[in-house]
């Protein structure tokens, strides 16, 4: 795959991940914690049923070494960093989540830049200044316009899990890309399988957890399943996530980590937050406010800004890189 393809396939992933946001906005009233298993279950039966009856999918060559990665980037792309989305979307609204995760194009190019240092760090900084300026001014706009404690409460705890979504996919994105690269023996098809199936383990393990904390002190909301419409709603909305959101979508960004630096590819990220952002304006048939407008803007400049230094400097030589 050229380097032009493989950013046309990774822009056409992140659109399709602009709908994990989109789901849980539009399933309010479902707990995040049941849109998180719904999603996570059907991508894990998806891919034990690729497994069974694909034959060009084996997991036959993959170590104890690989199945430990497998785990812990089910933990961290997929069920926790889910679990914290969905809860930042329906505390905090689409915007400052998606805005927040929209940093991660800079987030995953320092943090890599730090476990390889490909790049002098001020490079990034007028980057960095105008995605905190952003951040600054629409999260301190949401926490003002709520009118009450109560929901700027609400406000700013859909923040705090925000940031530790971001957290999370930093850490996903840069261990997936580097493992990808190193371990060329493991077919990315095999791959997304294997982080299916290891994420259906992670949710099947937690249910049970989750189930007896809920009968001492009920944390889940499970009056979807008195809804008949709001049930249909969360299999539906499941079944979305877990196939194309999820599993199709991590065959497709495996490809694409492959031929991509690490820096470059996490930048491709910022269409996750424009996807997402345009689906949710159209679904409520608003239009964003101004002080919105320009964070937004302010994030997504810092962004471009990110990606346009490290393309260059990506460009140079190593040597005069570093010196």
């Amino acid at each position: 795959m050229s380097i032009t393809a493989a950013i046309l396939l990774g822009i056409l992933v992140n659109c399709i991940w602009g709908f994990a946001f989109l789901v849980p906005h539009l399933l309010s009233d479902v707990d995040p914690i049941l849109i998180t298993l719904g999603r996570y279950l059907c991508y894990g039966a998806i891919s034990v049923m690729i497994l069974a009856t694909w034959r060009g999918v084996s997991l036959a060559g993959m170590t104890r070494s690989d199945w430990g990665m497998a785990f812990a980037l089910a933990f961290t792309g997929n069920v926790g960093y889910y679990a914290l989305l969905v809860t930042a979307v329906q505390l905090g609204g689409v915007p400052i989540a998606a805005l927040v995760i929209g940093t991660l194009p800079v987030t995953v190019a320092v943090v890599g830049n730090i476990m390889q240092r490909e790049f002098r760090f001020r490079i990034l900084a007028p980057a960095i200044t105008l995605i905190l300026l952003g951040l600054v001014l629409l999260n301190g706009h949401a926490l003002t316009r709520t009118g009450d404690d109560v929901a700027a409460n609400r406000t700013l705890w859909g923040l705090l899990a925000a940031l530790g979504a971001l957290v999370l996919w930093t850490w996903y994105g840069i261990r997936n890309a580097q493992y990808m690269k190193a371990r060329l023996h493991v077919d990315a098809n095999a791959w997304s399988v294997a982080i299916g199936i290891a994420t259906a383990g992670l949710s099947l393990a937690a249910l049970p957890l989750i189930l007896a904390a809920h009968a001492v002190v009920p944390a889940v909301n499970l009056a979807v399943f008195a809804d008949r419409a709001l049930l249909l709603g969360l299999i539906a909305g499941s079944l979305f996530l877990g196939i194309v959101v999820s599993w199709l979508a991590t065959v497709m960004w495996n490809r694409v980590a492959r031929v991509l630096p690490i820096a470059m590819a996490g930048q491709l990220v910022v269409f996750e937050t424009l996807s997402s952002l345009v689906y949710a304006f159209v679904a409520d048939q608003l239009w964003p406010t101004l002080i919105e407008i320009a964070s937004a803007a302010l994030i997504l400049t810092g962004v471009v800004l990110g990606i346009r230094a490290t393309l260059r400097v990506a460009a140079r030589p190593a040597r005069e890189t570093m010196s």
